[in-house]
């Protein structure tokens, strides 16, 4: 298997490994907050909003000018991208901790 990947790929692939691999603890956080906490806490229509933005406002924006416009390498385009892990973690984080997330939609 090794044989079949040329050497300039294995060079690409392993720094932007380590780059997702950095970064999977934020994107692990995130799923389950989103889904385990901030959902089934009733919170639904402010995640729909955080996701919307930030991908669509800011991350694809942000790489389309990395890739098209600064021709970043690989692995620094997939670092940028997942920056939207990084600021969905603090933006989770706020949200969380400050209690605004709690509504009961089951009555007693």
């Amino acid at each position: 298997l090794q044989g079949a990947f040329s050497a300039g790929l294995h060079d690409l692939v392993l720094p932007t490994l380590a780059v997702v691999l950095a970064l999977y603890g934020a994107r692990a956080h995130n799923t389950m907050v989103s889904v385990g906490i901030l959902r089934a806490g009733g919170d639904v229509r402010w995640l729909l909003w955080v996701d919307l933005l930030s991908m669509w406002c800011i991350n694809l924006p942000l790489v389309a000018i990395a890739v098209l416009v600064l021709h970043w390498p690989l692995p620094a385009v997939v670092g940028l991208m997942l920056m939207e892990e990084v600021l969905k973690l603090v933006l989770f984080r706020q949200r969380v901790g400050g209690g605004q997330w709690r509504k009961l939609n089951v009555r007693p």
